[in-house]
């Protein structure tokens, strides 16, 4: 008799508390393995329950914060394409890890930016040495440089800082002064 209540006080046991965990077990591998539409079951003793719950909420609102992740980043690579600027952004090693559409259209170039520096695009010591300033100093710095085929462009180059605080990395905006530097020349002419 003392065996059979044992066996069946086990089998209670398992099937209120073993299972449901197992279960929520399961589920919270398959959440942190990216699946965020996952959720947990919501059976068991109280506390189980209590669990299920807790964890299928911070499930909707993880879920809800990478939804408007998602949305604030599509919305900032729109704004960043659709300006007429050339817009760059350099790593830690000052290499090119994103640029919009404009870039390649300003330096004249039909090659691909990613991971070149801006020396080996346009040729220009200054703008070398501006992003070395900004990197160094955490200023903005403002540079003209000429290039091959006979644009003129104005590098604004600017610090990017980290949450920490640190240096991340480097965005550098190019404006074409070419039209504007013709009209002055013809002006004093």
């Amino acid at each position: 008799i003392g065996l059979a209540i044992n066996l069946l006080f086990g089998f209670l046991i398992r099937r209120t508390i073993s299972r449901p965990l197992t279960r929520i077990s399961s589920a919270s591998q398959r959440l942190a393995a990216g699946d965020l539409s996952q959720r947990f079951p919501i059976s068991g003793d109280e506390e189980i329950a209590a669990l299920g719950s807790a964890l299928n909420s911070m499930a909707r609102r993880l879920s809800a914060q990478m939804t408007a992740l998602s949305d604030e980043k599509q919305r900032f690579k729109s704004i960043i394409g659709a300006m007429t600027e050339g817009v760059m952004l350099l790593d830690r090693d000052g290499r090119i890890s994103l640029h919009n559409g404009a870039a390649p259209e300003l330096l004249g170039s039909g090659r691909e930016l990613i991971g070149k520096t801006p020396l080996e695009l346009l040729r220009s010591p200054e703008l070398d040495q501006s992003v070395r300033n900004a990197r160094a100093s955490g200023a903005l710095q403002v540079v003209e440089a000429p290039l091959d085929n006979g644009r003129i462009l104005q590098a604004n180059v600017a610090p990017v800082r980290d949450a920490q605080g640190g240096m991340d990395s480097v965005v550098v905006v190019l404006h074409d002064l070419t039209e504007i530097r013709r009209v002055e020349h013809m002006r004093r002419d």
